[in-house]
């Protein structure tokens, strides 16, 4: 049963914005927690030239086996075009990132929502404490939320 309920629960997802240097657009990247770990490590590395390099964007991989990369480019020069420079040049900085670009990309379901779509899915949300016709919202016990032990991210 567990290997089941595993497809069901919720895994750590992290949004990172990125500017596209093609068209100057903002775009919002959805990362996984090991995604996530290998973007914030070279933004880490090179943050004291965020300002001064771009970084390419780029995953290799299908499925679950999808890894990401943020390499610096290091000839701007040669490596862009005239457009993506001037884009490079217009972006923003950190001071002047609009951090409003985030509000509203996830929605979080409350419990009853989650046991409707569980029960949809096939799942039998009576071994979780639901029963197993639609509840108010009310629940046999309380599930705790359970810390995985794992370090605290550095973002």
């Amino acid at each position: 049963m567990s290997q089941e309920a595993y497809k069901y629960a919720g895994k750590p997802r992290f949004a990172t914005a990125f500017v596209n240097l093609a068209d100057g657009e903002t775009i919002i990247v959805d990362l996984s927690k090991a995604q996530a770990l290998a973007v914030s490590g070279a933004i880490t590395k090179y943050e004291k030239k965020l300002d001064k390099l771009a970084f390419e964007l780029s995953k290799e991989g299908t499925s679950t086996n999808t890894k990401v990369s943020l390499t610096p480019i290091i000839d701007m020069d040669e490596d862009l075009t005239d457009v993506e420079r001037a884009n490079f040049a217009k972006g923003p900085t950190m001071e002047t990132f609009d951090h409003a670009i985030f509000n509203g990309i996830w929605f979080e379901q409350d419990e009853t929502q989650m046991a409707t779509l569980l029960r949809q899915a096939g799942f039998d949300v009576t071994q979780i404490g639901y029963s197993a016709v639609a509840d108010a919202g009310e629940t046999s016990h309380d599930i705790p939320n359970e810390d995985d032990g794992t370090e605290p991210l550095p973002f």
